[in-house]
């Protein structure tokens, strides 16, 4: 049986970190994922086939007229044929329970990548709402290096100061995300819907703007 799941299930703070610091590599490796699992169902397809094809093959087989060489008890103990169609029947459930399994680990990844294309989407929407400063979180999530240093050094803040900027920004989208994915649609989603989202965060909405204006009366 398939375990049900929602969107929601798959999006966690964690993931939302993950997307956004790097939302390709994440979106490729659920690509690949997807692949590998189409070429195991069918592979397990042709197996179920060939199975079908050995079970047509075995009913058309009668019992040796030799009665007492097949030394038959309750139709399949001693029974050559009947124990062939046993373990015919044991491989072909086992091949179905595989392809049940398959079945719902692509159910699986494809909400996986639902949620990026969402995560992905809502950020670029939050974008337009938060703080002036966050114009730099774009080039922040794809690198950490030299680039990291660069900046950090040009806007004339700590490594402390942007790890926490980079935590605000993954909270903002995460509050947004979770509270959009299951009640909208995408055109659906404007910046006023998120804002007011956002708003009903107060502690966290009234650290953001002040973070703002605290950048803005020191006039950076």
């Amino acid at each position: 049986m398939i375990e049900e799941m929602t969107r929601k299930d798959t999006i966690n703070k964690d993931t939302v970190h993950k997307m956004l610091k790097n939302n390709k590599a994440y979106l490729k490796g659920l690509e690949a994922e997807r692949r590998e699992l189409i070429q195991q169902l069918s592979d397990c397809q042709k197996q179920l086939a060939d199975l079908e094809l050995f079970a047509d093959i075995q009913n058309e087989i009668s019992i040796s007229p030799h009665i007492d060489q097949a030394a038959v008890s309750n139709g399949h103990t001693g029974d050559p044929v009947g124990k062939l169609v046993c373990i015919r029947n044991t491989k072909y459930q086992s091949v179905e329970r595989a392809i049940r399994h398959i079945y719902a680990e692509l159910e699986r990844n494809q909400m996986r990548a639902e949620a990026a294309f969402w995560i992905k989407y809502i950020y670029n929407l939050t974008q337009e709402i938060l703080p002036l400063h966050y114009s730099i979180m774009h080039q922040l999530w794809f690198t950490y290096t030299g680039t990291y240093r660069q900046i950090a050094l040009e806007e004339r803040i700590s490594n402390a100061k942007i790890r926490k900027i980079l935590e605000n920004e993954v909270t903002a989208v995460y509050v947004i995300v979770t509270a959009v994915i299951d009640h909208y649609e995408k055109d659906q989603i404007t910046p006023e819907l998120a804002r007011e989202i956002l708003a009903k965060e107060k502690d966290f909405y009234e650290e953001l703007t002040n973070v703002e204006k605290g950048k803005q009366g020191k006039g950076e």
